[in-house]
């Protein structure tokens, strides 16, 4: 019989040396997404950065829970940091975890439609992004539940923050048939609207699990998309989301678009709202994103989508320049940059800001 890639691949996780080199030649056939980049707090002192990284096959599935567990770092993978001469220093492999999906998900995507995004997303390109997320986790995972909502517009039913568009549903078309109400006007309440959010999509879960006798465990989600700060929340500050996310076992992943984006380097940073939305996504067990430009946003939701039913890798680095560059001044909001490397084939570009 012929042995599948996906055997190879679970085959040279129990091998030595020899295994190695099967599944470093095996993922060379393969690709690896970027998810994003978080320096830690403490990156001045510490250098450390995490890379959370989707490798997909010919097909974006998402690899099996121990490939993403030990693969990458048994393939070789390494990341590059630019210095300001222009050379690059090797940054030191620290640790690496795999964060596994799920076929049982309740997600809430909360997106930012203040007047700023008449700007961010003068085409709306974040609606037909949700969209496409929605497809592909109800494909993946069909037990699902999704619902979509914003902020910055109004409120809706019982909500204080967010307007509900479409309610929580296995039907992806319910979604897209309404993500053309998405717009741009008003204030931006995002540290309350993430609240509402984690609340609902809780309770949501929580009626699920009880009224099932198949769902265990249904995983919570927030994906929220924002393009700057809070300007309009007066009950929930970035500490309280980070408490009630935890309280409510709910993850949150952020989307940075704009100036909330660390890897747009045409837009003026908001280097304090990217930081709060790190700290909030990591904390509650979750990644931070960010577009560069509108046009990203549908591969980047794709990718998440897959990150969230599949599972991903979350790789720890020590990027701290060479001894040449020692004395090289951190600056909040300056620009860090580079590349992750696996193999021959796979050469990603990366850039964030020091925290």
């Amino acid at each position: 019989m012929k042995m599948t890639r996906l055997a190879l691949l679970l085959l040279s996780l129990t091998l030595p040396l020899s295994g190695c080199q099967v599944l470093s030649g095996l993922l060379g056939d393969l690709g690896l997404e970027l998810l994003g980049v978080t320096p830690s707090e403490d990156y001045r002192d510490t250098g450390k950065i995490t890379f959370n990284l989707l490798p997909i096959d010919d097909e974006e599935d998402p690899f099996t829970a121990g490939v993403l567990r030990q693969g990458l770092a048994s393939a070789g993978l390494g990341v590059q940091l630019k210095n300001e001469d222009g050379s690059t220093t090797d940054c030191t492999f620290i640790d690496e975890r795999e964060l596994e999906g799920s076929p049982y998900n309740a997600v809430m995507l909360l997106i930012d439609d203040s007047g700023s995004m008449e700007d961010s997303d003068p085409t709306t390109q974040r609606a037909e992004a949700a969209s496409r997320l929605a497809s592909i986790i109800l494909e993946q995972a069909p037990d699902s539940v999704l619902s979509l909502s914003d902020f910055g517009v109004g409120t809706s039913g019982d909500y204080q923050t967010i307007r509900q568009i479409s309610d929580f549903s296995g039907d992806p078309d319910l979604i897209k048939d309404n993500v053309n109400q998405i717009m741009a006007v008003g204030g931006t309440p995002l540290w309350d609207a993430l609240a509402e959010s984690i609340q609902a999509t809780s309770d949501e879960a929580k009626a699920r699990q009880d009224a099932s006798n198949k769902i265990s465990e249904m995983k919570r989600y927030v994906i929220v998309l924002s393009d700057g700060e809070d300007t309009e929340s007066w009950t929930h500050s970035p500490e309280s989301v980070i408490r009630l996310a935890k309280e409510r076992d709910t993850i949150i992943h952020a989307v940075g678009l704009a100036s909330a984006s660390a890897s747009c380097p045409y837009a003026e940073p908001s280097t304090e709202t990217i930081k709060l939305l790190q700290r909030v996504a990591q904390e509650s067990g979750g990644y931070y994103a960010s577009a560069a430009e509108p046009a990203e946003l549908e591969a980047l939701y794709q990718h998440i989508a897959l990150s969230m039913t599949g599972g991903y890798n979350a790789s720890d680095f020590d990027c701290i320049p060479d001894e040449d560059t020692q004395d090289r001044t951190f600056i909040s909001g300056q620009p860090l940059e580079g590349s992750v490397i696996l193999g021959e084939s796979i050469n990603l570009p990366w850039r964030t800001l020091v925290p």
